[in-house]
């Protein structure tokens, strides 16, 4: 689909945020998961109560509406919003554009996530951004440069840590020690610190080396 077909719930790249007048629940995750089903099914659930039972409320399919996003065939949609967890659900509020994503590890059934909804618990998330604009295809490019990063940096390391009992508690400032990480950012972070010293001071000699090495054997094989 095209960005002009996502603009109630992205950024338009011309005209910004223009769904103001929808809250959309959306929900991210591959539709061959149990853990992507499961939440569809409870969400889908939710969702059909609201509608059925709340219209007591004056809500209506423009108010309020629910879309299930296909990582395999949306990929410039899915990665514009940069998730760390599959699947994952978001409220875009229709009113400042800000996406606000579920930051709990469990997967609540569906009356949980219909006062989730309802109540705009959402608005308490620990994970709150603008809604994004579709990637581009060089912006593509990059973000899978960066993906790189995050799984060889801060996830390696991350693992590494889990491995050593308490070590978590040491590394609080890079790891998830207490489960309120659910979107990596602490990683990131140590993502952010690691990797340019390491590519300056480790892979530039490096590739220095292989240069000359591979410059050397062409001198002496011609």
């Amino acid at each position: 689909m095209s960005a002009e077909q996502y603009s109630y719930y992205v950024q338009n790249p011309i005209r910004g945020f223009i769904g103001n007048d929808t809250t959309w629940i959306i929900l991210i995750g591959h539709g061959n998961k149990n853990e992507t089903l499961y939440l569809l099914k409870e969400m889908q659930r939710a969702y059909e109560f609201i509608m059925d039972e709340d219209n007591k409320l004056n809500l209506t399919d423009d108010e309020i509406k629910f879309a299930f996003i296909e990582p395999r065939y949306d990929e410039p949609l899915t990665e514009a919003f940069q998730l760390r967890r599959w699947p994952t659900l978001y409220v875009i509020d229709p009113v400042f554009g800000k996406a606000h994503a579920w930051d709990k590890y469990e997967w609540a059934n569906n009356v949980t996530l219909r006062e989730w909804v309802l109540s705009e618990e959402y608005k308490n998330s620990h994970h709150i951004f603008p809604a994004p604009s579709m990637m581009t295809d060089e912006e593509m490019q990059w973000n899978y440069v960066l993906n790189w990063f995050r799984a060889n940096f801060g996830g390696r390391f991350c693992w590494w840590v889990y491995k050593v009992p308490g070590l978590k508690y040491v590394m609080f400032l890079f790891c998830d020690h207490n489960q309120t990480d659910l979107h990596r950012q602490k990683e990131d972070r140590f993502t952010i610190i690691a990797a340019p010293p390491t590519v300056i001071f480790v892979g530039l000699p490096l590739l220095w080396k292989a240069l000359k090495f591979a410059w050397g054997c062409i001198i002496w094989c011609c």
